[in-house]
């Protein structure tokens, strides 16, 4: 298992702090927050996989579920000990209800056997339709039990409104008649739950009754007249049983989600999951990340792999390979190079990839799955490089030693740094002896030339190095693999201001052989980025030939689709035969009307939409209209074919754009002058002919307000498009469209079809207390 220190020195709660920011509740934050590597190779594999079908789902199937469901523990451990919730309590959990099943509903509805996960987990999401229901029928957005919630609240509340219009109309009798001149106001209020009068202090025996109150100046003193004291005590008692059967309802509900608890916080604890899991996959679309060749055979294939903490215009992409030809790489290279990033890079990866969290990287890279990841990199190190006691170092990595295994990953900065030379190199190189006999897979930073000499001729280790500018010796931050470094100690501080004689004289105190490895490492360094250059040449020359390659290919390929398409037009007549189609499609529309008086709307929108399509691509209307494309003679008062709209309609006028207004119907409407077409040998006899209600649109019942939670893009568009039909036709002009707030491509995508609905005048973000960005409010014509 991962030590904590490990993880925190490789900064994976920072990632984990990022990717928390993609969760839609809070429990999916916290949650996030505490997500651990997993402790085996296949639970590791199932969160990759995991994030992989969320993927899919989001971004092929376009379908993005709300998760935010709220915290209802406290509701659930209350109903659980029988104690009455609140209202707004009980509506919350109803909330949480709805959210989930609305969850499981998206997702189970896209068969597809990639995302077979997902579905089973979300499968398990437990729903109660009915209890869902009857909660927020009878509960309402500001926690109030509605009229709705039993027959005998609506009748109490009825009685109740009753009485009291029957005591304002008695006492304004007083505010028209002789006592209005003792009133202070002419008005009617209330005390303690009473009907009263504002009577002036000095005309108090004038009004016989009650006194309840005085004005803090004592100048009006509220006084209930004796002839209503009867009518305010059965309000009274009317509201007392009002009271009482509102605590009855809440009692019920408690007791129904008492029976339930144990299936709901199921359920919430699911919707966490899937949202911790959607979440993991948005994270991974921003930064850019792609799923590994995941294994747990210790291999490491690291491809242009970028740290995801580092502003990526910035960030240097680093390819890493380990565990195939050899186990232990020894990075060396100047400081400021990059070791230490490069050693973090490799280790925050790994432990990513075990919470189930894409890397950024190129496409084909390969991760392995490790049981522990140990690293000593200095007292909480950052990515910039902090130096650690050597005693410190010590009881880290004997630690490491004695604790790591074949399946372990091992990353060291700076081994046997901070002490005598020749000591610290020594142990440094039984260190990675140890370590290789272990048969850990292990990287190690290090600027002993002993470690470098070891690396050269040890089987299973590879020396590495940061390579750097050669001519300002500045850092390139990109890894050299098979070629040792120089640290270019001398050079780095004569470029930071070191006086020139002091660097000459150091240069004189090496020795002569050290000088000439160093001279040898520097010219090994110089041919390996030449090599390297031109092979990074090569295969981008190559990458361009190939995408040359294929793009030739495509346009071929559409070459013969545009050949055989042309051809296949000219053989069978292609106007012809789809003028064929456009009135197979109205037959088609005849035949359905009977099943959409019977509910069946979207066979009808289908059959619409298929003729007005074949219409189009007919370039031409329909021969039966007898439509002809005449625009200079169209006049006021023409009957036209307008092709948008599938229909015949009344020119009302035309205007500066030369657009047409038009009446089809009870629709009346602007079209633009391409689509509309002249009806030969017809002439409207009445500019405005009689209104004729559509009857197979129009929808007495239509709610104000429709709600598209949990739908696809397209199936909310679909439905969203055929209701703003019925609710015009049955004569609302403003309707309420409730989609939630999301990633917000559901908003977006019905605005887009907002802007072009031919009855939509306008539409707004839901204002506070309507709903804010949750709800597009549409004001219709």
């Amino acid at each position: 298992m991962t030590e904590e220190k490990s993880a925190v020195a490789l900064e994976l709660d920072k990632v984990l702090t990022a990717a928390s920011g993609y969760c839609h509740d809070a429990a999916a934050s916290r949650a996030m927050l505490a997500l651990r590597p997993a402790e085996s190779y296949e639970k590791a594999r199932e969160l990759l996989e995991e994030t992989f079908e969320a993927d899919i789902i989001l971004h092929e199937f376009v379908t993005s579920p709300d998760f935010a469901q709220g915290d209802i523990t406290e509701c659930l451990e209350k109903a659980e000990k029988l104690s009455t919730l609140t209202a707004m309590q009980v509506r919350k959990v109803g909330l949480a209800m709805r959210t989930a099943r609305l969850c499981r509903t998206a997702i189970c509805a896209i068969d597809d056997g990639r995302i077979a996960h997902i579905r089973n987990i979300s499968a398990e999401i437990s729903v109660d339709t009915a209890l869902e229901g009857r909660i927020l029928e009878s509960v309402t957005q500001e926690g109030e039990l509605s009229d709705d919630a039993s027959g005998e609240l609506r009748r109490l509340r009825s009685a109740v409104k009753s009485a009291g219009a029957a005591v304002r109309s008695r006492l304004n009798a007083y505010l028209s008649g002789p006592e209005s001149k003792f009133l202070m106001d002419n008005l009617v209020t209330m005390r303690e739950g009473r009907y009263v009068l504002p009577v002036k202090a000095e005309c108090r025996s004038s009004v016989p009754g009650l006194l309840h109150d005085r004005s803090a100046s004592g100048s009006t003193v509220y006084i209930e007249p004796y002839a209503v004291v009867e009518m305010n005590n059965e309000i009274r008692a009317l509201k007392a049983e009002e009271q009482a059967e509102c605590e009855r309802i809440l009692q019920g509900f408690t007791f129904d989600i008492s029976g339930v608890c144990g299936h709901i916080r199921n359920s919430c604890a699911i919707v966490t999951r899937l949202d911790c899991i959607f979440a993991r996959a948005r994270y991974a679309r921003d930064i850019k990340a792609v799923m590994p060749v995941y294994s747990d055979d210790g291999v490491v294939d690291i491809i242009r792999g970028r740290h995801p903490l580092i502003d990526r215009k910035k960030v240097v992409p680093v390819s890493v390979k380990l565990g195939d030809e050899y186990s232990v790489i020894i990075i060396s290279g100047p400081n400021t190079g990059g070791k230490t990033v490069t050693l973090k890079l490799c280790g925050l990866f790994a432990l990513m990839s075990a919470c189930g969290l894409f890397l950024p990287c190129e496409e084909g890279s390969r991760m392995s799955y490790f049981s522990a990841v140990y690293s000593d990199i200095g007292d909480d190190q950052s990515i910039e490089l902090a130096l650690s006691t050597f005693s410190s170092h010590v009881v880290n990595v004997a630690r490491i030693l004695k604790n790591a295994d074949g399946k372990s990953l091992v990353l060291l900065d700076e081994l046997g740094a901070g002490t005598d030379p020749a000591e610290g190199s020594a142990l440094a190189v039984a260190c990675v002896e140890k370590l290789l006999e272990k048969g850990c897979r292990c990287i190690v930073t290090s600027h002993f030339d002993e470690l470098k000499s070891f690396s050269s001729h040890t089987k299973g280790v590879i020396n590495a190095s940061m390579d750097f500018d050669p001519n300002t010796f500045a850092p390139t931050y990109k890894l050299l693999m098979g070629v040792a470094g120089s640290s270019n100690a001398l050079e780095i501080a004569s470029r930071f201001g070191m006086p020139r004689d002091v660097v000459n004289r150091a240069h004189e105190l090496i020795a002569p052989e050290k000088r000439e490895l160093s001279r040898l490492i520097t010219g090994a360094e110089v041919a390996l980025r030449n090599a390297q250059a031109e092979r990074d040449r090569a295969a981008e020359e190559e990458k361009l030939a190939r995408e040359e390659l294929e793009k030739a290919s495509r346009l071929r390929e559409q070459a013969e689709e545009v050949k055989d398409r042309l051809e296949e037009k000219m053989r069978r007549g292609y106007r012809e035969l789809l003028s064929d189609y456009v009135e197979d499609a109205e037959e088609l529309v005849e035949q359905i009307k009977q099943k959409v008086k019977e509910g069946d709307e979207r066979a009808l929108f289908e059959a619409r939409r298929l003729k007005n399509k074949l219409a189009e691509r007919a370039g031409e209307l329909p021969s039966r209209t007898g439509a002809v494309k005449q625009e200079g003679e169209i006049e006021e008062g023409d009957t036209v074919y307008v092709k948008s709209l599938g229909k015949k309609a009344i020119v009302l006028g035309r205007n500066k754009k030369g657009e047409y207004t038009v009446k089809a119907g009870i629709l009346t409407t602007i079209v633009p002058a391409a689509d509309v077409y002249k009806t030969q040998g017809e002439k409207s006899a009445d500019k405005t002919p009689p209104r004729k209600t559509s009857q197979y649109f129009a929808r007495p019942d239509v709610r104000s307000e429709l709600d598209v939670r949990g739908q696809t893009c397209e199936e909310a568009v679909y439905n969203t498009d055929i209701y703003i039909d019925n609710a015009a036709m049955a004569g609302l002009h403003e309707v309420r469209i409730i989609h939630g707030k999301g990633s917000g491509a559901l908003r977006s995508a019905l605005r887009e079809m907002l802007k072009t609905h031919p009855r939509v005048i306008s539409f707004r973000t839901g204002k506070y207390g309507e709903g804010d960005d949750g709800v597009t409010i549409a004001e219709i014509k």
